[in-house]
């Protein structure tokens, strides 16, 4: 006996969101194979400060004062054992 064959084509997609720190958050209609990268493009990229810069340079300034302020911590802490250990070996 033959089986029945059937296929199935998709009419349309329902649409996707997007939203957070992209240009135009909203609805916009999905397409195969959409990626993240090309959902934030088609939203219009990340959005930009009122002064222009973007997120992510102020994330990377960020990045480097938290670890500036990292090694900081760690010369106090060493610094700390330091004077703890003299105050300890003179009692």
């Amino acid at each position: 006996a033959d089986r029945p064959e059937a296929s199935v084509e998709m009419a349309q997609y329902r649409p996707f969101y997007i939203s957070g720190e992209v240009q135009t958050p909203g609805q916009y209609p999905y397409v195969p194979d959409l990626t993240v990268l090309r959902a934030m493009s088609i939203a219009g990229g990340v959005r930009r400060s009122p002064e222009g810069q973007r997120y992510d340079r102020d994330m990377i300034n960020a990045k480097g004062d938290f670890d500036v302020l990292q090694d900081q911590r760690v010369r106090l802490i060493v610094r700390r054992a330091r004077i703890e250990a003299e105050i300890a070996d003179k009692a």
